[in-house]
């Protein structure tokens, strides 16, 4: 691994504070940049307390997917939103079937007011 390049992660982008557009993280150095910004939120939380951590402890070795999944827990508990994690996601096909069951249902009732 280069040390120009850090510890690569599948890449997240963020709005932390109000201002700007939105900020990449594509490694493990990123993400620790993000949390250590004087704009982050809330430093006070257990979440964060955890993503400093295996932020730190992907830095000597450890696992950048842990790192990354730390960082979206403590972006949510800070209320943040992660990009592409919280991005639109298609629903389920058994969510979808359930509807359609439910509106066959429905079709079949007369509708209110009418006599049979």
């Amino acid at each position: 691994m280069n040390a120009a390049t850090g510890i690569p992660i599948k890449p997240v982008t963020v709005q932390v504070g109000d201002k700007g557009p939105g900020r990449l993280g594509a490694t493990v150095e990123d993400l620790m940049g993000m949390l250590m910004s004087t704009r982050w939120p809330n430093k006070s939380s257990p979440r964060f307390s955890r993503a400093m951590s295996a932020c730190m402890d992907a830095a000597v070795g450890g696992s950048g997917d842990k790192a990354r999944k730390a960082f979206v827990d403590a972006a949510h508990d800070a209320g943040i939103v992660v990009s592409p994690d919280d991005d639109r996601k298609p629903r389920s096909r058994r969510n979808d079937k359930a509807r359609t069951a439910r509106g066959a249902e429905r079709s079949k009732q007369p509708p209110a007011g009418h006599l049979r």
